[in-house]
């Protein structure tokens, strides 16, 4: 009786863990010669602050991650601000050509 177990983080719909649990059956019983009715699938939803990896817990780097994106955006906020301010006013106002 083959089983598959599925960690993954906490999120995925009802209806793309039948999706799943479908792929995964088909593919043990065409790889594995296992009967359909013996493929047993356990899903194991993990909360993003119980896994780490290398020292860091993935909610801690999902938050990071955002915060890091953020100021990114802003940054190119600001230097298209810059760019706007810098450009020539001809007798017709700013071009539009950004």
């Amino acid at each position: 009786m083959p089983i598959i177990r599925v960690e993954m983080f906490e999120g995925r719909t009802l209806e793309q863990k039948r999706a799943l649990a479908e792929a995964i059956t088909a593919a043990v019983v065409e790889h594995a010669d296992a009967p359909r009715q013996s493929v047993r699938v356990i899903f194991t939803d993990m909360a993003k602050e119980d896994w780490a990896v290398g020292g860091e817990l993935r909610s801690d780097r999902d938050a990071r991650e955002a915060t890091e994106a953020e100021v990114r955006s802003q940054a190119a906020d600001t230097e298209r601000a810059r760019a706007v301010e810098s450009e020539p006013i001809g007798p017709e106002g700013r071009s539009s050509a950004t």
